[in-house]
């Protein structure tokens, strides 16, 4: 969720990250007593987030938001993991400073369901970049000559 905020600052969608805090130790803390009560978006805010990001991290949101995947779980996912004919994902690797191993706890690793539209976005993701024996979320998007010259300073 963190990588979201920080994209949406780059795109100067939102200036804060909520997920990191302002100041070193302020963001989202884990097995602490919250301090004060967690920032939640309201459905109008959320579809406009889902709004403005693109089909990656979009796919990484509705992966995140309903199974609580970690970071590394999300980074540690391959093509292999999902089947897209029973609609679920293998959660079974994590993606962690660049080292790939088990996920954390044994209730980690799980068969996770998808529904339709997240697999809509997983496919319009995996039409956009390389795939072979690749991370789901490595990478970016290929683009068209029209894409590349949208996002190019002088387009």
């Amino acid at each position: 969720m963190s990588a979201v905020f920080n994209h949406a600052i780059r795109r100067e969608f939102t200036d804060r990250n909520p997920i990191t805090g302002h100041c070193k130790g302020s963001g989202v803390r884990v097995s602490a007593k919250r301090e004060r009560t967690s920032e939640v978006l309201d459905v109008e805010e959320m579809q406009l987030v889902l709004a403005w990001v693109g089909v990656r991290e979009r796919a990484m949101v509705f992966l995140d938001m309903p199974a609580g995947l970690r970071r590394g779980e999300l980074a540690g996912l391959k093509w292999e993991d999902v089947d897209f004919k029973r609609l679920h994902l293998n959660v079974n690797r994590s993606l962690v400073d660049q080292h790939v191993g088990p996920v954390k706890t044994e209730v980690s690793r799980k068969l996770m369901p998808i529904n339709e539209y997240v697999a809509r976005d997983l496919m319009a993701w995996y039409d956009q970049t390389p795939t072979s024996g690749r991370p789901i979320f490595c990478g970016r998007p290929t683009l068209t000559a029209q894409q590349s010259a949208a996002n190019s300073p002088s387009g």
